[in-house]
C-alpha cells in the first residue's frame, strides 16, 4: 500500500485540485494488436506511461494508435506524461497502446483525486 503524504505537498494537492491525490503505479503488457494503456478517468490529473521494453510502441487518446499514427515511446526508457495543468482534458482520456513487437512492457503511473478516502498516497 502506498504512504500517505502529509505536510505542505497535502495541503498544496488538496487546494489546487479541490481533493487529495493517489498515485497508482502498475505494468501493462503489450503487444501487436492494440491494448489498453490507460482507461478513461475525469478524476485523473496526470498520466506517465514509460517504455521499459527493446520494441517501440505507440500511445494515442481515444483512437486506435499504429506505427504511423500515435506518439511513439522509443524502445528501453522512452516516455510521455501529460497533466490537466499542461494538457487540459488529455490526462483524463482513454489511452491506447500498439508495441513492434509482441510482450512489450509499458510503465504507467496515474494522479488522480482520491474520491474515496480523503487521502494523499504517494
Amino acid at each position: 500500500m502506498p504512504d500517505l503524504v502529509y505536510g505542505a505537498v497535502a495541503e498544496y494537492l488538496r487546494d489546487r485540485f479541490g481533493g487529495l491525490l493517489d498515485a497508482q503505479k502498475f505494468d501493462r503488457s503489450i503487444g501487436t494488436t492494440v491494448g489498453l494503456a490507460a482507461d478513461r478517468d475525469p478524476e485523473r490529473v496526470f498520466l506517465l506511461l514509460i517504455n521499459l521494453s527493446a520494441n517501440d510502441i505507440f500511445v494515442a487518446p481515444d483512437t486506435v494508435p499504429s506505427t504511423t499514427h500515435g506518439i511513439r515511446l522509443a524502445a528501453n526508457g522512452g516516455g510521455f506524461s501529460t497533466s490537466v495543468r499542461d494538457d487540459g482534458v488529455l490526462p483524463s482520456l482513454e489511452w491506447n497502446a500498439i508495441a513492434n513487437a509482441a510482450a512489450s512492457s509499458l510503465y504507467v503511473l496515474t494522479c488522480k483525486r482520491d474520491t474515496l478516502t480523503g487521502k494523499v498516497r504517494g
